[in-house]
């Protein structure tokens, strides 16, 4: 079957709304909406508002406000988590690179003999040199103009500070699990076991990614999920009932790994000021719990 429908204007967008049952008032914010949003990623916000999804019917009383909310709560939302994976990403960096050079020496990531798998070894090492060859970090271009005849690339500290949070997490997970500096690193976050940490950075950096790619957070399933063990040293939430593969799980993740890296961070105030900035728009859709604020890792 080949696709053969034709492209839509934003005015005949708009119709095709309305004559599927979107309640549209404002139709000059509508049209803005359309215009620079676009119709297929407003999709995503109203898909779950539809009576039919193969004829593409609304429930009575549905209306572009609503999907205008929900798309602007879940871009916040987005924000918001980008914020506390910047910190939880420099705090694992910088743990990652001060425990295994204080012991490996500056150019640890670069030795074969710490590895699990030499071929994960060299590919990841492939991604680091193409990194660290694109950026324009003042200290990597001077590191190149003041060491040119040195092959090897620039220490670590100045290496894995431009590599992206998904080659970190795949190189912490690709140290053999006899370091004792790969088990500290976990233990200075709070995390019993290395297997947790590695599958928690995984699940993150997709995290992450959906964030930085502007995709849809509301009612999303996650391909990659966070084990979410019954208790944790740290103050922790009440794991029964909670759906791994919601953001909810991935955000529960990095509150507990901010109790390590910033204990100071206003994330629980700042999801608490999002549920009240959007009173409508139910955050059981990004899979919380009805009584997420009185669980011990929020408090």
């Amino acid at each position: 079957m080949r696709y053969s429908k034709p492209a839509l204007s934003i005015n005949a967008q708009l119709r095709q709304l309305k004559r599927r049952g979107l309640t549209v008032t404002d139709h000059a914010t509508a049209k803005h909406y359309l215009r620079s949003v676009g119709y297929y990623r407003l999709e995503g916000y109203w898909w779950t508002m539809q009576r039919d999804a193969v004829r593409h019917l609304f429930r009575r009383g549905s209306t572009f406000d609503d999907v205008i909310t929900r798309y602007n709560c879940d871009r916040e939302l987005r924000l918001i988590a980008l914020n506390m994976i910047e910190r939880v990403e420099i705090g694992v960096r910088t743990q990652l690179i001060y425990h295994l050079a204080m012991t490996h020496g500056p150019f640890w990531f670069e030795d074969p003999a710490l590895v699990k798998h030499p071929s994960h070894h060299t590919a990841n090492l492939r991604k680091l040199e193409r990194e660290v060859r694109r950026s324009q970090e003042k200290f990597i271009v001077e590191h190149r103009r003041k060491y040119h005849r040195d092959p090897r690339n620039p220490p670590a500290w100045k290496s894995l500070e431009v590599i992206s949070l998904g080659l970190l997490s795949k190189m912490y997970r690709n140290l053999d699990d006899g370091l004792p500096e790969k088990t500290a690193i976990a233990v200075n976050l709070g995390l019993p076991t290395v297997p947790l940490l590695e599958n928690w950075l995984h699940a993150i950096a997709l995290l992450r990614n959906v964030c930085a790619h502007h995709s849809r957070l509301i009612e999303r399933v996650l391909t990659v999920w966070p084990n979410l063990p019954a208790r944790l040293p740290a103050p922790w939430m009440n794991a029964a009932g909670v759906n791994a593969q919601s953001p909810y799980a991935d955000l529960c993740c990095l509150q507990y790994l901010l109790h390590a890296i910033s204990p100071d961070n206003r994330f629980p105030q700042r999801l608490t000021q999002l549920q009240t900035d959007y009173p409508s728009v139910n955050l059981a859709t990004f899979g919380f719990p009805a009584d997420w604020k009185s669980q011990p890792l929020w408090r």
